[in-house]
C-alpha cells in the first residue's frame, strides 16, 4: 500500500440525528489519539459501527472470547453488545461509520452478512477502505437532513461491499491464511520461546517469506507480536491477582525476573506492581 502520511490524521468526524444524552445515530470519520500506557475502555451503545483499524494494536474483548486487532484489521461493534477495548501503548488511527441497529438486524435476516462472521477480520490496509471511509464522513457532514437516507443507503452498501470481502486481499495471494496460522502458533507459544523460524517449518513456508507477509499485514515483526502477547498475557496474570511477578517471569519463559520487569514497563509503560495496584484499585 501507499502510504498515506499518518501523522496528518486528525480526528474528524460527522455526528447527525443527534438525541439529548446519546449518541448520534449517524456517525463517520477519523479517531485519533495517543495511548501513553496500554488502556482498556468499555463500551455498549445501540448503534452497529464498523471500525477500520490504521494504525495502533490491541484487543477487542466480549463474552465470546478475546481478539487481537492490528493495522488493516475491521472490527464490528454490534448493537447492544458490551465489549471492551484494550489499547497498546502508541499512536492509534481509525476510521469508523456507524448507523443504527436496525440496519444491522436487516443485514442478518436477509443474510447479507455471512452468519458466522468473525467480529474482528483482517482485511489487510488499503488505502481505497480509508478513501471511502472519508468520502463518507464529508458526505454525511454536508447533507441536507432531508436528504440523509440517501447517505444511510450509501453506508448499507459500503458496509455491505466490506463485510463480502470486495476490498479485502485474498488468503492465498496476500498470505493471510498464513499470518493468521503464524498468530495463533506465536500466541499459544508464549512460554516456551522457541525461534521463531520454527514457526515458519510448521506452517511450510520460508522464513523470508513468512517474516515479510507477516510485517506487511500485521505492522509489526513475529517477534515484537509474540512479546506483545506475552505482555498481554501478564497484565491478565496481574490483574486477577492470583500470581506474582515471579512465577509470571517464569511461567512465560523470561530468563529471571528483572527481564520480565524491564519488558513488561518497555511495552505498558508502568512496572508490573503499579500496573497491578492500578488495575486492581479501579476494579
Amino acid at each position: 500500500m501507499d502510504e498515506f502520511n499518518f501523522e496528518s490524521f486528525s480526528r474528524k468526524h460527522a455526528l447527525r440525528l443527534s438525541e439529548s444524552g446519546s449518541q448520534a445515530k449517524l456517525r463517520c470519520g477519523t479517531s485519533v489519539f495517543m495511548a501513553d500506557a496500554q488502556k482498556t475502555i468499555n463500551y455498549a451503545q445501540s448503534e452497529y459501527a464498523l471500525v477500520y483499524v490504521v494504525k495502533g494494536e490491541g484487543e477487542y474483548r466480549d463474552n465470546d472470547g478475546a481478539f487481537n486487532f492490528s493495522p488493516g484489521s475491521l472490527i464490528q461493534r454490534k448493537p447492544g453488545k458490551e465489549h471492551s477495548i484494550t489499547f497498546h501503548k502508541g499512536k492509534h488511527i481509525s476510521t469508523f461509520i456507524a448507523v443504527p441497529a436496525n440496519a444491522f438486524e436487516l443485514f442478518r435476516e436477509t443474510r447479507a452478512m455471512p452468519l458466522n462472521m468473525p467480529v474482528v477480520i483482517h482485511a489487510g490496509l488499503n488505502r481505497n477502505i480509508i478513501r471511502e471511509y472519508l468520502d463518507l464522513a464529508d458526505e454525511l457532514r454536508e447533507k441536507p437532513e432531508a436528504k440523509l437516507i440517501e447517505w444511510v443507503f450509501k453506508a448499507q452498501i459500503f458496509i455491505y461491499n466490506m463485510m463480502n470481502g470486495k476490498y479485502m486481499e485474498s488468503g492465498k495471494s496476500s498470505g493471510g491464511e498464513l499470518v493468521e496460522k503464524a498468530c495463533q502458533i506465536l500466541g499459544n507459544d508464549l512460554d516456551k520461546g522457541s525461534a521463531v523460524p520454527d514457526v515458519a517449518e510448521k506452517l511450510s513456508v520460508s522464513y523470508s517469506k513468512l517474516r515479510r507477509l507477516f510485517k506487511r499485514q500485521m505492522g509489526i515483526s513475529m517477534e515484537e507480536y509474540r512479546i506483545r502477547r506475552r505482555i498481554e498475557r501478564a497484565g491478565e496474570m496481574l490483574i486477577s491477582g492470583n500470581y506474582i511477578s515471579k512465577d509470571i517471569a517464569f511461567m512465560l519463559g523470561y530468563p529471571d525476573v528483572q527481564a520480565f520487569h524491564k519488558q513488561f514497563k518497555k511495552i505498558s509503560g508502568a512496572t508490573p506492581a503499579k500496573f497491578q495496584l492500578k488495575n486492581l484499585h479501579s476494579g
